[in-house]
């Protein structure tokens, strides 16, 4: 007997449920969307500097002290976009509006070099981490969009 899909399916909505059925106003769903966020990137640094530096856990800790708070910052720019998406009357217009800064950052993400004045090193590491955040957070943020009241998983 095979239980792994109704288990999945029962966190699934518990998570949603603890998530989005708050009595809470809709500043603090994208304040926790923006934590979630934030607790993503710094994951995703660990994970992503693991992978480049071959398993070498000094090297990938000195990614811990140099790209979280841009990636951070990446992430709490979105935040502030969607908190600006949220007084938008249309679905459509959010949905597709929320899908913007995954483009953004997923076409940046595919240069070879991201430089700009004044900031000393190459950027592309920070908009892939800032990339694979912003997308969990806006998908979590699209099904609280979506979503009908009761949970639907």
């Amino acid at each position: 007997m095979n239980t792994q899909p109704s288990a999945i399916r029962s966190t699934l909505c518990a998570i949603s449920f603890l998530l989005f059925n708050s009595q809470n106003t809709a500043i603090m769903r994208i304040r926790t969307l923006t934590i979630i966020g934030v607790i993503l990137s710094i994951i995703c640094i660990l994970i992503i500097a693991n992978s480049i530096e071959q398993e070498d856990t000094n090297a990938a800790s000195m990614y811990l002290v140099v790209f979280p708070v841009p990636s951070c910052i990446v992430v709490v720019l979105n935040g502030l976009f969607l908190s600006l998406l949220k007084k938008r009357k249309s679905r459509l217009v959010k949905i597709t509006g929320s899908m913007f800064p995954v483009v953004v950052l997923s076409l940046l993400s595919l240069k070879e070099s991201l430089t700009f004045g004044g900031i000393d090193g190459n950027l592309v590491f920070v908009v892939q981490v800032g990339a694979i955040a912003v997308e969990v957070t806006n998908l979590l943020w699209i099904i609280n969009v979506l979503k009908a009241k009761t949970c639907c998983f």
